[in-house]
C-alpha cells in the first residue's frame, strides 16, 4: 500500500494518496503489535504516522500549517517520501523476526522499594533544581518554556533531569509490574510521584507536555513491555483523555507562569482555555506535528539539489563529545543550522518552535527520496531488534534502556538523529548501567509467590 500510494502521490492524486497511506500505516502497526502493544516499535508507528499524515491530511483539507511555515507546503514530495518510508519500515520489521512472532518468555523480577524509587525521582527533581540555579533561578519559570529552554541548554554540561525522571518512572511501572497487589503498590506509585513533583510542576508550569509524555510512555513501558497484549477499548479511552490533557497544558503554557507570578489568573480562564486555543492545542497539524511537513516545504522551496551523503549522521556521532574534550571546533548540530538558515528571525530569540529538522528530511537531505527507503528500513530492523530484546530478554538494565531510548523515538520525527536517537542512546546505556548495578546486584529474597499478572516476584518487603 506504501508503493500505491507513493505512486498516487506522484501524479496528483493526494486525497486516494492519503488514503492509502493511512491505510498502510494501521497495518504498519498491526505489524509492530506483533511485539506488544506496549512496545518500542508500536510506539514509533504510531508516531511515524501522527507526525507524517497529520499535517498533509490538515492542508488538503484546506487547513493551514503554523504561520512560520511558507507555502506551498511540498506535499506532493513529501508524501511520496513518507509513503516509501512506511513501506520500508515494514519490511524492515518483517525481516527482523523471519520465524514470525514469537511468545514472550516468563519475565521473573522483584519490585524495588519505594525509599529507591524516591532515591531516583528526586535525583531527577534535583538536577532540575541546579539546572534553573544556574541559569537564573525560579524567575526562569515565569519566563516562558523558550526562555528557559534556552538558558538551560546554553550551560555546559546541563544535567540530564529528564532522562532520569524517565529511568524513575520505568523502574516505578516494573515494580507495579512484580509487586503484590497491596500497600505496596501504592508505597511505591507515592514515593516516586513526592520524588519527581517538583520536576513535574515545573514542566506544566512551562507547558513541557513533551517531557510529561515522555515520563508517562517510561511508567507504561515498565508496566507492560515484553508482555503479550492487545489493543483494547479502554486503552484507546485512556489515550485520548491524555491527549486532550497535554493539550490543555500545551494550551496554557504562555499563561501559567505569569499567573502565578501575578496572582491573575484572568488569562488562563479567559485566553489559555478559549475556544480558538483549545482547538489549536488538540489539533494535531496545528502544533508540533505539523512540522514536518513545514519543514520539508522549506527544504524543497529553497531548490536545495545537492545532497550530504551521509554527513549529518557522521557529524552526529561527534556531537556528544563534550565541548571541551573535542579538538577544534566542534560542528553545529544539523537540526540548529536548519534553523538557523531557514527560521533566522527564531534563532534570534534562541527558539525552536518546532523548526528542527525532521527524521524524514534528515534522510532525504543525505541520500534524496532513496534515503527514505534505505534509512528506514535499517530503523525498520533495529526496532524489531528492540522488541525481540524485550520479549526475550527483558530485564531491569533493558528496560532503562529501552525507555530512555523510547523518548528520542518519539522526538525522532521531528528532530535530528543525534538530537534524539544517539544522545538518548548515549544516555540509556548510561542509566542501564547504573539501574544494574543500583538495583539487579542487591542480594536476591527468596521466591514466595506469584503476582496477579502470574509472574514470579519475590518478598517486597526485603528490600
Amino acid at each position: 500500500m506504501g508503493l500505491g500510494a507513493a505512486c498516487l502521490a506522484s501524479i496528483g492524486e493526494i486525497t486516494a494518496c492519503l488514503f492509502l497511506a493511512a491505510g498502510a500505516s494501521i497495518a504498519l502497526l498491526k505489524l509492530a503489535a506483533g511485539y506488544g502493544v506496549v512496545s518500542l516499535p508500536v510506539l514509533f508507528v504510531v508516531f511515524h504516522g501522527l507526525y507524517g499524515l497529520s499535517g498533509p491530511i490538515s492542508v488538503n483539507a484546506g487547513q493551514p500549517l503554523n504561520p512560520i511555515f511558507s507555502t506551498p507546503y511540498a506535499l506532493t514530495p513529501f508524501m511520496i517520501a513518507y509513503s516509501l518510508a512506511t513501506s520500508a519500515l515494514g519490511v524492515g520489521m518483517f525481516m527482523a523476526r523471519p520465524g514470525g512472532p514469537s511468545s514472550s518468555r516468563p519475565q521473573v523480577g522483584r519490585p524495588i522499594g519505594p525509599a529507591a524509587l524516591f532515591a531516583w525521582a528526586a535525583a531527577a527533581s534535583g538536577m532540575q533544581v541546579i539546572n534553573f540555579a544556574r541559569a537564573g533561578g525560579i524567575p526562569l519559570l515565569f519566563g516562558g518554556k523558550t526562555a528557559a529552554q534556552s538558558l538551560t541548554n546554553d550551560l555546559v554540561l546541563t544535567l540530564p533531569a529528564s532522562h532520569f525522571a524517565i529511568a524513575a518512572m520505568a523502574l516505578t511501572g516494573w515494580s507495579l509490574r512484580f509487586a503484590p497487589p497491596g500497600p505496596m503498590r501504592r508505597w511505591c506509585v507515592s514515593a516516586a510521584l513526592a520524588g519527581i513533583a517538583p520536576l513535574l510542576a515545573s514542566a506544566i508550569i512551562l507547558g513541557q507536555r513533551g517531557l510529561i509524555l515522555d515520563w508517562l510512555c517510561a511508567g507504561l513501558l515498565g508496566l507492560r513491555l515484553g508482555l503479550p497484549s492487545r489493543f483494547r477499548a479502554g486503552g484507546l479511552v485512556l489515550v485520548t483523555v491524555g491527549y486532550v490533557a497535554l493539550g490543555l497544558v500545551y494550551a496554557n503554557r504562555a499563561f501559567v507562569g505569569a499567573a502565578l507570578a501575578t496572582g491573575d489568573w484572568s488569562d488562563v480562564l479567559s485566553r489559555g482555555l478559549a475556544e480558538d486555543r483549545l482547538i489549536e492545542a488538540i489539533n494535531p497539524a496545528a502544533n508540533e506535528f505539523g512540522t514536518p511537513l513545514g519543514n520539508f516545504g522549506e527544504f524543497v522551496g529553497a531548490g536545495i539539489s545537492e545532497h550530504r551523503w551521509g554527513e549529518t549522521y557522521v557529524r552526529a556521532v561527534l556531537l556528544p563529545i563534550p565541548t571541551r574534550l573535542y579538538p577544534g571546533d566542534k560542528p553545529v548540530q544539523i537540526g540548529m543550522d536548519f534553523r538557523d538558515r531557514f527560521f533566522p528571525e527564531l534563532a534570534l530569540e534562541g527558539s525552536i518552535a518546532g523548526t528542527a529538522y525532521s527524521s524524514l528530511l534528515e534522510a532525504y537531505d543525505n541520500f534524496g527520496v532513496i534515503g527514505s527507503v534505505v534509512v528506514y528500513f535499517l530503523l525498520g530492523l533495529v526496532l524489531g531488534w528492540l522488541g525481540l530484546l524485550a520479549t526475550r530478554s527483558l530485564n531491569v538494565g533493558t528496560l532503562v534502556f529501552c525507555a530512555v531510548l523510547s523518548s528520542g523515538l518519539i522526538s525522532f520525527h521531528r528532530s535530528d538523529f543525534a538530537d534524539s536517537l544517539l544522545i538518548n542512546a548515549v544516555f540509556g546505556v548510561i542509566l542501564m548501567v547504573v539501574a544494574r548495578r543500583l538495583v539487579e546486584h542487591r542480594p536476591v529474597a527468596p521466591v514466595i509467590g506469584h503476582a496477579s499478572n502470574g509472574m514470579t516476584v519475590t518478598n517486597p518487603w526485603e528490600l
